[in-house]
């Protein structure tokens, strides 16, 4: 058991329709769910019969997919205006996924069919009003990616907590987010747009969300973690910040390893409430190589590096390459050498990977070294990947070889201008010292 110390847009048509076999309450739904069945198998044809017949007979249901379907040319001829009139029909019967696409359509570029953004915002809030949650949802996307228009923030939110008092997960994990973190507000003054940030943002209304999430039955841990990295980093309350720790520790001793990088994270950096503590960040990390984490075994890697503990490094090294068997993960065995500063430790794992991914290998000492954010570190870098010979230009590597190069040295000339630039301080900061 681990336990520290006493110191603690758009979507494409066809994504809103599941072809799946419905409940059959009447022989309409039941010949529907058929021919969606043929369409699954790629038997448009077979299919086509059925569905424009019971479209034609008035079912929403089936008016609704013909409508999709002679919009997106499933049969192989594509009729925009019939299949919008059916799927007019169909929401104007009050099916809910003809409300939706119908909205859709008002807001896409498709020839021949004028985009009406009054039209489109209508539709979604029929489709919402119905006091469906998925609907809600779907209207407050559309408000805070502004499709429908900036100044829509309140609207939204309003929409949000709709869906979140019907214990609709995915709405309770976007208010938890609102209200810990708060969405930018945009409007206008003439053309100059004006933003306000955090708008929203409620510290009881969030620790009430996530309490809420906690406590829902689909219970998934990476929401856990959202809500202890969360609780962890607030600035209002020490008892919130000490709960988002004993959440990281629940999560860790139920086998989810990613908390150890939080926990150890909070612990090297520490926040408003949880001092930096080195000793408990060791134990998240010793812990997390008892369980073989190659996160955490990486780090103790790193570290013993910066200590000049050869001994603890080597056997951290060893430990890593024992549980790592792709280039990736070797990369970023690099990546840990390249923080610490240790030179030869950075050659050690370039030759390394070199020895056993030959040309991949190479590639990924490219992507490594794209990666690295302070410039003067990737200077020194990249005569060792220019060292390398791509070979023929035209193949694979050689392509994606000088591809990478060409990257390099373009991002290297556009941050020297950077580092000259004593205007920019901010970026210059990591990039240049």
């Amino acid at each position: 058991m681990f336990k520290l110390g006493a110191q603690l847009v758009l979507l494409v048509f066809l994504s809103m329709f599941t072809i799946t076999a419905m409940p059959a309450e009447d022989p309409r739904q039941t010949a529907l769910a058929s021919a969606l069945n043929l369409i699954q198998e790629g038997k448009q044809d077979e299919a086509y019969d059925t569905i424009s017949t019971l479209a034609d007979e008035g079912y929403a249901a089936a008016q609704t997919y013909y409508g999709v379907f002679l919009i997106q040319g499933v049969f192989n001829f594509q009729e925009v205006e019939e299949g919008f009139a059916y799927l007019q029909k169909a929401a104007d019967q009050g099916d809910l996924r003809a409300m939706i696409q119908t909205g859709n359509l008002y807001l896409s570029r498709i020839p021949n069919f004028a985009p009406n953004k009054k039209k489109a915002t209508d539709w979604f809030k029929k489709a919402a009003e119905t006091g469906n949650p998925e609907a809600q949802m779907y209207l407050a996307e559309m408000f805070l990616s502004r499709k429908l228009g900036t100044g829509q923030e309140s609207r939204a939110i309003a929409y949000v907590v709709k869906a979140a008092d019907q214990n609709h997960y995915p709405a309770l994990k976007q208010l938890f987010s609102i209200y810990g973190y708060g969405i930018t507000e945009i409007w206008y003054l003439g053309d100059q747009p004006q933003y306000k940030y955090g708008h929203g943002k409620d510290h009881g209304k969030m620790i009430d969300a996530g309490n809420r999430i906690m406590n829902h039955e689909v219970r998934r841990p990476e929401d856990f973690l959202m809500i202890a990295r969360a609780y962890a980093r607030q600035d209002k309350s020490a008892q919130v910040a000490q709960e988002g720790i004993a959440i990281l520790e629940f999560l860790i001793n139920n086998g989810h390893m990613p908390a150890i990088q939080e926990l150890a994270d909070i612990f090297t950096t520490g926040t408003t409430f949880i001092p930096v503590h080195e000793g408990n960040m060791l134990d998240a990390y010793e812990y997390g190589v008892s369980k073989g984490d190659l996160y955490s075994i990486g780090n103790l890697y790193r570290l013993s590096l910066l200590r000049k503990d050869s001994v603890k490094a080597a056997a951290m090294r060893s430990a890593y390459l024992k549980a790592s068997a792709s280039s990736a993960d070797q990369g970023r065995l690099l990546n840990y050498a390249i923080e610490s500063g240790d030179w030869s430790a950075v050659s050690l794992e370039i030759k390394s990977i070199v020895e056993n991914f030959q040309q991949q290998g190479i590639l990924e000492i490219g992507s490594v070294i794209l990666s690295v954010k302070n410039l003067n570190i990737r200077k020194r870098l990249l005569p060792l990947y220019q060292s390398y010979d791509p070979g023929e230009s035209k193949t694979q590597f050689g392509n994606t070889f000088n591809f990478l190069l060409n990257n390099l040295n373009q991002r290297m000339k556009q941050e020297s201008k950077i580092c000259s630039d004593e205007s920019r301080s901010i970026q210059r900061s990591e990039l240049c010292q």
